[in-house]
């Protein structure tokens, strides 16, 4: 089944995962190196994945683009630890972590935080938006943006969030 016959202890003695799920067909395979702490939480890289362990989240694992993408832009310290398995969706990824989203595609990778996620989310997600074509940022009119595939999202204290596509996300991408 999904729990294989393995223990993976991260994060001292007392904090054991038992077969950590990955989902069908997910091996971890052999350590590729030490456990180490951050950001509150333990992990430990595998060949094929990192194990993670977090209090309030417990166990999880990241894989493929997003682990890359995930410790590159500093993760942990980001959107936390794993709060639930990856997700496919087309040709790409999505794997929810504490404080965010994650997602990786052929077309680009990002985090997805806050009101921008909710109504990313909200729209559809990756089946509607497609995935994140780089990081957030804020607009000369003060909102902030963040471009995806087939559309925009933008967010502000004030007006909370729409989603611009067609001519109304060129205007934006000026």
């Amino acid at each position: 089944g999904l729990l294989a016959n393995y223990r993976v202890t991260i994060g001292g003695e007392g904090t054991e995962v038992l077969g950590v799920v990955l989902g069908p067909g997910m091996l971890i395979s052999s350590a590729a190196g030490a456990e180490a702490g951050r950001a509150g939480g333990w992990y430990q890289n595998f060949e094929l994945a990192t194990v993670t362990w977090a209090p309030g989240v417990g166990g999880g694992a990241v894989r493929g683009g997003i682990r890359e993408f995930y410790f590159e832009k500093n993760g942990p310290e980001t959107v936390g630890y794993p709060a639930k398995l990856e997700v496919q969706i087309g040709d790409g990824w999505y794997q929810d972590f504490e404080r965010g989203t994650v997602a990786w595609s052929p077309a680009g990778s990002g985090f997805i935080v806050g009101g921008i996620r909710d109504a990313y989310f909200s729209y559809g997600g990756p089946a509607v938006l497609g995935y994140p074509l780089g990081a957030e940022r804020t607009h000369s009119t003060g909102v902030w943006i963040q471009d995806f595939q087939n559309g925009s999202v933008v967010w502000s204290i004030a007006g909370g969030s729409a989603v611009l596509q067609g001519g109304l996300r060129d205007v934006f991408a000026a």
